[in-house]
């Protein structure tokens, strides 16, 4: 992985050297991807979205004994997969700031479907339109994933290692980054707090919101990043 952030650094916005940037910018789309993740989990999907470690052991589990369920998991799975390809190709080609913005593109259609009243009724159902709503937004998790993991933000869709590194970070004394791993993580668990409640209110709403979360924190760092570009360019000149 430390390759793949080499490569992709030329691709990122150079403020998110400013550990500021880097905090409140992973923060932000750590807990938007929360949002999201514990909206589905309780409604529309009924199921986990950001991340598929505990999908894969349903994976394997279901196919002996509840195919159609297989099934579904597997359209988790490879549609958060197709999204890290996507995401991951984005990047190369519209840079940090186009690969984001076009990571919301799923998560807006999923907005739109639901309001059209086009979503699965329970976890217990297995109609297209829960297949469908768990193709969308999986695939923007994978992509929004994807596009992160390759810059300093790091993973900001799912905890596994990142809470393996906060540990690590903490055994060892490094406390800056074990700080700024615990803003991810408290960032994940505030935002499945918002999904729950958004998923009892309004669920397409709450996609909306997320999607626009993700757009404002994007658009505002490309901002912030154009202005640390256009200071340290007078400052040589």
């Amino acid at each position: 992985m430390g390759t793949a952030n080499n490569d992709a650094a030329k691709f990122e916005w150079s403020v998110l050297q400013n550990p500021t940037a880097l905090r409140v910018t992973a923060g932000a789309l750590t807990f938007l991807a929360g949002i999201i993740n514990g909206l589905a989990s309780v409604a529309l999907v009924f199921a986990r979205v950001s991340h598929m470690s505990g999908r894969i052991i349903d994976q394997a589990q279901y196919l002996l004994i509840c195919p159609i369920h297989a099934l579904f998991v597997s359209t988790l799975i490879f549609s958060f997969f197709a999204g890290t390809i996507l995401g991951s190709i984005a990047l190369q080609r519209f840079k940090l700031t186009g690969a984001l913005l076009l990571a919301t593109v799923p998560i807006l259609a999923a907005a739109l479907v639901v309001t059209l009243g086009i979503h699965g009724s329970s976890a217990n159902s297995y109609e297209p339109a829960r297949f469908l709503i768990a193709f969308l937004l999986p695939l923007g998790m994978g992509w929004q994933n994807s596009v992160t993991s390759q810059t300093r933000l790091g993973r900001t869709t799912h905890m596994t290692g990142e809470l393996t590194d906060l540990g690590v970070c903490i055994s060892k004394g490094y406390w800056e980054r074990a700080g700024f791993l615990f803003i991810k993580y408290a960032a994940f668990f505030l935002g499945a707090i918002f999904g729950y409640v958004g998923a009892k209110f309004s669920p397409a709403l709450t996609l909306l919101l997320s999607a626009a979360g993700i757009v404002v924190t994007t658009l505002c760092l490309q901002y912030w990043d154009s202005i640390s570009v256009n200071s340290a360019t007078k400052t040589q000149s």
